[in-house]
């Protein structure tokens, strides 16, 4: 059954609220934009393909959610709505971006997620009040050098796309606090990711990344690292600095080699930071002897609490190899072995 909103609602001139989620509409009446004093509009999980166009006259709007409709253009008379503060605009089946989209200067949340689009214009870098930028699952493959423009931007989500690489400038966008790659196609890092000084979550699960760059050491704010399946064969040297790391997630990669005199850092401090919950999950598939030569660069008493604190994972056909079980018993003991966390 299709709904159809009566005329009459132009004529509740004070609306200032109108949320008309999940009524199966496919239109809007024509005035529609006579509602001037709206600030919020919620219209998601409906069946419309196009606003009218006395849309525009809608100037007090601040958020609009056109969500799960099927859409195949980004409407025109969104870029003339410049008090918008929030727009969303996923689950549609938009293929492109208007230039005129630079407009939305006041536009702090920006959500393009699940949509058909292929390239974002160099205008996007108009945005520059936008703090959470999502587009994951498009077909994304690069990202346009306007995006450094983006001083304000604290949380992007660009997962689920075709990227193949990250532009330079991405290291301008200095406020960014959470950045999640997962499920592209990049096989490395720019070394201007250093310059990400204020970034707490790192997420790039399932990309080709064969290697760290140096600079990633200078994210000591990290608290989230998840490089889950990639190609990796070791990490940076001085991969020790990042003493506020919490979880660091390496499953599915081949890291034959952790250890070195700033790694051994590393996991000292990790019994330094007292009560504070890291949880390491490390898969290994070339060299548990490089492994247990970082383990004994620890003295043994403090090696037990930082396996024990950090609850440190060991992968399940690991204990089954007689080398390994002999390697543990030979540091912890038969006695203390049964207090490890193990799988």
């Amino acid at each position: 059954m299709y709904i159809r909103v009566p005329f009459s609602i132009v004529y509740l001139q004070n609306l200032t609220d109108l949320k008309l989620n999940d009524v199966n509409l496919t239109e809007l009446p024509s005035d529609f934009g006579r509602l001037v004093n709206l600030r919020t509009l919620e219209l998601r999980d409906n069946m419309l393909k196009d606003l009218p166009s006395s849309f525009v006259s809608l100037k007090n709007l601040e958020c609009i959610d056109l969500a799960s409709n099927m859409f195949e253009e980004m409407p025109s008379c969104l870029c003339q709505l410049i008090q918008l503060r929030e727009l969303w605009l996923d689950s549609n089946e938009i293929s492109s971006l208007l230039s005129d989209i630079k407009k939305l200067k006041n536009l702090k949340c920006f959500d393009i997620s699940e949509n058909d689009l292929e390239f974002l214009p160099e205008e996007i870098s108009g945005l520059e009040s936008l703090t959470d930028f999502y587009i994951s699952q498009n077909y994304l493959q690069l990202l346009p050098n306007g995006i450094g423009n983006l001083s304000e931007l604290t949380v992007f989500k660009v997962d689920s796309n075709r990227l193949l690489s990250l532009p330079m400038s991405l290291g301008k966008c200095t406020s960014l606090q959470e950045l999640v790659l997962k499920e592209n196609e990049i096989s490395s890092f720019p070394e201007s990711i250093g310059q990400l000084k204020n970034l707490r979550t790192l997420i790039a699960d399932c990309n080709k990344l064969s290697s760290l760059p140096s600079e990633i050491c200078n994210l000591t704010q990290l608290s989230v690292l998840s490089l889950r399946d990639n190609c990796l064969y070791y990490l940076p040297e001085d991969i020790g600095i990042l003493k506020n790391l919490q979880v660091l997630d390496l499953c599915g990669n081949r890291i034959g080699l952790i250890a070195g005199s700033s790694s051994c850092a590393f996991w000292t401090s990790l019994e330094d930071q007292g009560s504070s919950v890291v949880k390491t999950f490390v898969e290994m598939s070339v060299s548990i002897p490089n492994f247990f030569s970082l383990l004994s660069c620890i003295v043994y008493s403090s090696l037990y609490r930082v396996f024990e604190r950090a609850h440190l994972h060991f992968h399940e056909r690991f204990l089954c190899d007689v080398g390994f079980r002999n390697h543990i018993l030979a540091i912890f003991g038969s006695s203390e072995l049964s207090g490890l966390q193990v799988p």
